[in-house]
């Protein structure tokens, strides 16, 4: 078996991390095109985007209940005043009905969001990028070892030829590569903590507002 073996030499220890730089952001952008890690990404933007939604939505329809609100204070106004001058004249409710049917429908999708699917959007967000930072991690360090192993080999050659050549690999692109890899998992069980702890919140949240309409 025949390889070659490049050695490149840098005037500076600027210039060498400029070039390491360069090599692991082109490696980088490999791993994140990859089908695994695309796809959890995705996942992780679909999330991203249910929660932006779903508090549009909410934003939304807090400024129609106010909006609603108001409108019904003036027509329970209008109404009263009717009534005073004609206690036994013809009032038409429906305008007012109508307002009181729209801001309980109003309130009830509002707080369902608040309440249920929110709390629910933020669970999945943070579950779905703790699986994209995971899906990361594996790429990484699967892509760290496959470099490793090449290396090794040729090192092995190598030292067959020279008789002895020292490797520390974490002074390594694949050394650099495994550090970014634990850092990706890190921060996925942080994210894994983060999703239970608001879970927990949702469900505690949800028992109490149960106990509050059965009273």
């Amino acid at each position: 078996m025949n390889s070659t073996v490049q050695v490149n030499a840098f005037s500076s220890d600027d210039e060498m991390n400029r070039a390491m730089q360069k090599k692991l952001e082109a490696i980088y952008a490999d791993i994140h095109a990859s089908a695994p890690v695309a796809q959890a990404f995705s996942a992780y933007e679909t999330a991203q985007q249910n929660v932006a939604k779903l508090k549009e939505a909410q934003a939304g329809l807090t400024r129609r209940a106010r909006r609603i609100f108001d409108e019904l204070k003036s027509a329970s106004s209008t109404v009263e005043s009717r009534l005073i001058e004609s206690p036994a004249g013809e009032v038409d409710f429906k305008r007012l009905a109508a307002l009181e049917i729209e801001h309980r429908s109003v309130s009830r999708a509002n707080s369902r969001i608040l309440e249920h699917l929110l709390p629910q959007a933020e669970i999945g967000e943070l579950n779905r990028a703790a699986e994209h930072l995971s899906a990361k991690a594996h790429a990484v360090r699967e892509a760290a070892n496959s470099r490793i192993e090449k290396t090794a080999k040729m090192m092995a050659e190598a030292a067959e030829y020279e008789g002895g050549i020292v490797f520390d690999s974490q002074n390594t692109l694949s050394g650099e590569m495994h550090t970014q890899a634990t850092e990706f998992e890190r921060q996925a069980v942080n994210y894994r903590t983060w999703a239970l702890e608001r879970e927990e919140q949702y469900l505690k949240l949800a028992r109490e507002m149960e106990s509050i309409r059965i009273i």
